[in-house]
């Protein structure tokens, strides 16, 4: 039976039609002796051009490929560098009352933030920004109430 394409019928098949194309293609796999066999990888391997994959593999494109250094030649790291998000943490403690917080905090870090990704702990439980802080300049965060001396304020960010 040969396939029935659609296209050349020009309507849709039956099942008898759709059997049949399916049929005829698992009549068409068969070894080099004309039996049907199933294709596993020891069948291709014997009809593989053996000279030709060498040659492939010892070729100066292929070496290149392999070789970190030729890698590492193709890769724009300041491309990267600039679309890898980096995650921030600063760590204050409050004075009686504090409600500002920008500047170095105790590690020395400089505050710096993303206003779409920060987010703002006093003692361990996150704030919300509707409610409980506001946001300037990309460097200040401001509480609605005072902290209590000692409490702790961690403020996270992607950039």
């Amino acid at each position: 039976m040969t396939i029935t394409l659609r296209n050349t019928k020009g309507s849709e098949l039956s099942f008898a039609e759709l059997d049949g194309n399916f049929t005829d293609l698992d009549n068409r796999v068969q070894d080099s002796n004309g039996v049907r066999s199933i294709i596993d990888s020891s069948y291709i391997l014997a009809r593989a051009d053996s000279a030709y994959v060498t040659g492939l593999i010892d070729s100066a494109y292929v070496t290149n490929i392999v070789d970190s250094a030729y890698i590492e030649g193709i890769v724009d790291s300041a491309y990267i560098d600039a679309r890898t998000p980096s995650f921030y943490k600063f760590f204050y403690e409050a004075d009686s009352g504090d409600t500002t917080f920008t500047g170095a905090d105790l590690q020395s870090n400089t505050l710096a933030y993303d206003s779409a990704t920060i987010m703002v702990y006093k003692n361990g439980m996150l704030l919300h920004e509707l409610y409980d802080f506001t946001l300037s300049g990309g460097d200040t965060v401001t509480l609605t109430m005072g902290m209590d001396s000692g409490h702790d304020l961690i403020i996270t960010t992607w950039k």
